[in-house]
Order: C-alpha cells, then structure tokens, then sequence
C-alpha cells in the first residue's frame, strides 16, 4: 500500500475513533444500545440517523426512528463543507470554507439556518 494512501486511512481512523466518544456527535449516538437510543432527543438522533462521507447510520438509530415515526428531513439536514480546489505549482491544494449553522427549537420542529 502506498504510504500517501496509509496515511490517509490512518487519519480518518483517528478522526472517527476520536469522533465516536464525543457525546451528542452521531458516531457516539450511533453506537449506542436501544434503549439509551430512547432517552435520546429527536433532534440528536435525526442527526445520527443523516448519512454523511465516512459515516452511515446504525441499524438501532434507524428503527428508534422509525418507532418514534420521525421525519428526519424537517428536523435536521447534514451541509457538508465545500471544498474549492486552487491550482498551486501545478499541484491541487483543497481549501475548506467554513460554513455557520445556527438552529432554534420551536415546538416539535427545529429551524436551521446556514451562512
């Protein structure tokens, strides 16, 4: 295996490990049992129950969904960052541009707003 491509595995799995012990991240939601998934609020788990890159959700976040009859797509919506590719010395530098999300609770809904 080339040592670029190592490299890369190595991060994300350091990236992930590091994720999956950060309460409320989805990679922490997502491992949890069913019956913690309970005790969780529809926001966190719609946001565990949202596919993203390197992330898919488990079996136990999708059924306590289904169970809860939550529609996902008015609660929470995964952005993902942009990347913008710069040529520099005829090699390709990806710079992130971050991205605001800010989210208000109004009933049983949550309105997001990105900039």
């Amino acid at each position: 295996m080339k040592p670029k491509k190592l490299s890369k595995i190595l991060l994300v799995a350091s990236v992930m490990l590091i994720l999956s012990g950060c309460a409320g991240s989805p990679m922490h939601t997502s491992s949890m049992s069913r019956g913690e998934l309970m005790g969780i609020d529809d926001y966190t788990l719609c946001k565990a129950a949202t596919p993203r890159e390197l992330y898919e959700p488990s079996g136990n976040v999708m059924m306590e969904v289904r169970r809860r009859s939550l529609d996902c797509r008015t609660m929470y919506t995964y952005v993902p960052t942009p990347v913008i590719v710069v040529p520099q010395q005829q090699q390709q530098q990806q710079i992130r541009t971050p991205i605001q999300t800010t989210c208000t609770k109004n009933g049983q809904f949550v309105n997001c707003t990105t900039y």
